[in-house]
């Protein structure tokens, strides 16, 4: 387990991104203290090639040889036909002993915490914790790090984390969503494919039209935060993090190899360390960077509506097309290996490629350098006077070194008991004995910590040693070449014994209790019949900023910064005493610490956008419900699943569910300014509203179409009929096609 920013000898940890085993590699060896990586299923970027089995194996085992880490994300959102498949990963995951599993789903943290215990959990940014009573809510549910939202400021950071030890991680370095983190249906209201399941087709990058003009309107610049590394170390984060699974590894190495100069720099040397970081940051090619939401102050500049998302680093223009290729007058090195960027002269078209061949006055070279005139083969017709910018380098490739890598050894657990005349050691497989007569210490006892170092040490290449304790009765010395010997022998010993042994017998018997926990509880769920309430929102139910006397429902803001915690605290109070009926809708993990002091029993429904997938969540939901003295009456279903998804969590859930059925919904919210309000369309004639809220501080972007589903059987149902826009054109979301 880890302590609270006392990461690498109390500098903030370093932690890299890794789409396959040579960037996790590189990352590795340019100076991140950890890589985290996503398996084939259930990671939120699903277009990187991701891991296998194996091969997160052999990761693993090389990073922890160079006592480095590993955390594997699942981080999506589970649907009740999954959960099933989802705890056969982590079964398969338990046996690889990764340092942390990063996690969206809270149905999926409490599988990890009641059946898979050694597991360590982290909270992705998707969770959207973004408070410290979040935080404090994320440490009662048994996690032990926080990814913060993406949209806090370093004067939130610090506040932050004055108020708690949790470990706190931070995004420093990378793309930036435009949309609160977890909260974005932008994607998957376009066509199905849902961020929040790892497959964002990102329509924010997309250029829209308004009254005024048109551009990219919800295209954040890129985060670059190398100028606040000495204030975010101040403000207590244990992890810098760098996005980015998706980045080649040239990409990887430049980032990672310039962060780690800044923080390992003495603060004397911090200047010249950070202009050299600099330098190499300049070779990242990307969007404009900005310190994204860091500093309010630059929220209003965070969009540059006028300009493309990419840019990359302009390399030249293109000056003839020919059938194989084109003619480049360069500006900036091209080198064989590298990625280009294509852009047309006028219009949002481009394309990509990679670098094969490079020729000048018909003389293959490797690379073109500035002044020079090169051809450049292309298998596809060009733009003339296209723009040519590189968006990655040329890396050398570690092909033999990726090739050595060995995957895990099996770990033995050793429980060594040491007395003047025995030394033994009992294993899960079996015990082993040898009979000794050691000599009483008079100087230097023998001590734990020098047992344990040298048990490490196996010299099986299928065997190492997992968690070792050692009891020693009396004070014994023993030499450190007769302790070399005896750890020989027993290693020789255990390893015929070891043949037939099936190390992931822990892991098979823990999923076959949750299997039959989960058939149990869905076996024996007591059938309720539901009468079909239905709720609005305006007429039944109001934000708690908007509240009035009537009303019975107050739903809670999702988005609360620290400064106005008190504030939300006092009105909630206030509320409670003065209506003792009255419900309140949970919308974000952060209330339920608010809510603890309440004293009345007061009945909660959780809400959009709390995300309720699958049965396990709603169990924990009711959980965290029962710890403050509340009631669940009702649990919203997360508002993108399909109707067979809809069906199932309702057949299994012990607790009504009810279906967010009619009425506008926000496709995105956030802190960004947008540049331009009211009534927009893209290019396929499709019209936005764009809102905000001077309550709240945030912008909301809602679809010209309103949601509606058809009633299902033994389902409460809501609607929110507050926004604008016409309601004559409706749609079903994701209702009859898969989430």
């Amino acid at each position: 387990m880890s302590n609270n920013s006392k990461i690498n000898k109390g500098k903030p940890e370093l932690l890299a991104p890794a789409g396959n085993l040579q960037s996790a590699v590189t990352a590795l060896d340019a100076g991140a203290d950890a890589v985290y990586i996503g398996m084939k299923k259930f990671n939120a970027r699903e277009r990187a090639e991701n891991f296998s089995l194996t091969d997160a194996s052999k990761l693993i085992n090389y990073a922890h040889s160079n006592d480095k880490k590993v955390y594997i994300t699942i981080n999506t959102l589970i649907k009740e036909s999954e959960i099933i498949q989802a705890s056969e990963l982590l079964s398969e995951i338990y046996q690889l002993a990764p340092d942390s599993i990063i996690v969206q789903d809270i149905g999926l943290a409490s599988v990890i915490r009641q059946f898979f215990p050694n597991l360590t959990i982290h909270a992705s940014t998707q969770m959207a914790i973004h408070n410290s009573a979040g935080v404090q809510v994320a440490k009662n549910m048994g996690i032990s790090r926080v990814i913060l939202e993406r949209q806090v400021t370093i004067e939130e950071i610090k506040n932050i984390s004055s108020n708690t030890n949790m470990e706190l991680e931070v995004f420093i370095q990378g793309a930036l969503c435009c949309s609160l983190s977890g909260q974005c249906l932008f994607s998957s209201w376009i066509g199905g494919r849902s961020g929040n399941r790892g497959k964002c087709t990102q329509p924010c990058r997309r250029r829209f039209y308004s009254k005024n003009g048109n551009g990219f309107f919800f295209s954040p610049k890129d985060l670059a935060s190398v100028n606040e590394i000495p204030d975010l170390i101040k403000a207590g984060v244990a992890s810098f993090k760098i996005e980015g699974r998706l980045k080649k590894p040239d990409y990887i190495s430049n980032v990672i190899s310039a962060y780690r100069m800044i923080i390992d720099a003495a603060p004397n040397d911090r200047h010249e360390a950070l202009k050299e970081a600099k330098t190499k940051l300049k070779r990242t090619a990307g969007r404009q960077i900005s310190p994204g939401f860091l500093h309010k102050e630059h929220f209003k500049e965070l969009i540059e509506h006028k300009k493309m998302g990419v840019t990359g680093i302009y390399c030249g223009k293109v000056i003839k097309t020919l059938r194989d290729g084109f003619e480049v007058s360069v500006t900036k090195k091209i080198h064989t290996g590298d990625i280009l960027r294509l852009q047309e002269y006028a219009g949002d078209n481009s394309s990509a490629l990679t670098v094969s061949h490079i020729s000048i006055n018909g003389l293959t070279v490797t690379k073109a350098s500035k002044g020079e005139v090169c051809f450049i083969r292309c298998p596809r017709p060009v733009p003339e006077n296209a723009s040519v910018y590189k968006t990655g380098e040329s890396y050398p490739r570690i092909n033999n070194k990726i090739a050595a890598l060995k995957p895990m050894r099996n770990k033995v657990n050793l429980e060594i008991t040491i007395t003047r005349d025995n030394f033994s050691v009992k294993t899960q497989i079996c015990q082993w004995n040898k009979k000794c007569e050691f000599s009483e210490a008079k100087t230097h006892p023998l001590n734990s910590e020098k047992v344990i170092d040298s048990f490490k040490k196996s010299n099986s290449d299928s065997l190492q040693a997992g968690s070792i304790t050692v009891n020693i009765n009396g004070a014994i010395f023993i030499p450190g070449s007769i302790l070399k010997s005896i750890r020989r022998e027993f290693w020789d010993f255990i390893h015929p014994e070891t043949l037939n042994f099936n190390f992931s017998l822990e892991a098979e018997n823990t999923l076959k209790k949750f299997l039959i926990h989960y058939k149990n509880t869905i076996d024996n769920k007591e059938k309720i019949l539901v009468k079909n309430s239905h709720i609005k929102c305006g007429k039944d139910a109001l934000p708690v900023e908007y509240f009035k006397p009537g009303i019975k429902e107050v739903i809670l803001p999702a988005f609360c910064p620290e400064n106005k915690l008190k504030i939300l605290k006092s009105k909630i109070l206030k509320i409670s005493e003065q209506f003792p009926q009255i419900k309140f809708r949970v919308t974000s993990l952060y209330q339920f610490d608010i809510l603890k002091n309440l004293q009345n029993k007061h009945k909660i429904i959780i809400s959009y956008p709390s995300p309720v997938c699958n049965i396990y969540s709603v169990m924990e939901y009711k959980q965290l419900i029962k710890k403050i003295n509340g009631i669940l009456t009702k649990a919203q279903a997360w508002i993108e699943l399909e109707k067979s998804e809809l069906t199932a969590l309702s057949e299994h859930s012990e607790i009504t569910i009810e279906i967010f059925s009619g009425g506008r919904i926000p496709l995105m919210s956030t802190r960004a300014h947008i540049p331009v309000s009211g009534k927009i369309h893209d290019d396929r004639g499709a019209e936005y509203l764009i809102e905000k809220d001077e309550q709240s501080g945030l912008t909301y972007i809602y679809a010209n179409r309103a949601l509606k589903l058809p009633k299902l059987k033994n389902t409460a149902s809501f609607s929110n009929c507050t926004s604008g826009l016409t309601d004559k054109i409706t749609s079903e979301f994701n209702f009859n096609r898969e989430f």
